[in-house]
């Protein structure tokens, strides 16, 4: 869903027409809920996404972020960061796998911000001020 992505999309599915592996699912959309579900019950993710430094520092899914795509981004204990050398990519995937998943992080929160919201906006008084311009 990232800008870019089409390049991404274009060399993932020649791949799958070429290759055709056997040991892969390729899926063109997922529900948000069965993406994170697929994450949380996985030995962990590869990537450069937001969610492996956001979604997953919550739900302890170890992640291996690769290149400076996610550069200053706050990141929990489940991250490591590795660039495209394929050694390093390698040596972090290892980590992971003697490690397993990580306690919950709530670097970004506990689930809770929509119920925060609403109960703050429940509580401050509004006032509407209509100004006539003309």
């Amino acid at each position: 869903m990232d800008a870019g992505s089409d390049g991404r999309s274009n060399g993932i599915r020649a791949f799958h027409e070429v290759e055709n592996p056997a040991h892969f699912h390729f899926f063109k959309n997922m529900a948000p809920t069965d993406f994170l579900r697929l994450i949380f019950n996985s030995c962990g993710l590869i990537g450069k996404s937001s969610v492996g430094i956001r979604e997953s520092s919550f739900l302890g899914s170890p992640v291996v972020n690769i290149g400076s795509r996610q550069c200053g981004r706050e990141r929990g204990h489940n991250v490591i960061d590795v660039t495209y050398d394929r050694r390093e990519i390698a040596g972090a995937i290892r980590h992971h796998l003697g490690n397993g998943h990580y306690p919950r992080d709530p670097i970004y929160g506990e689930g809770t911000a929509g119920k925060q919201i609403a109960q703050l906006l429940s509580e401050v008084p509004l006032s509407i001020e209509k100004r006539l311009t003309y």
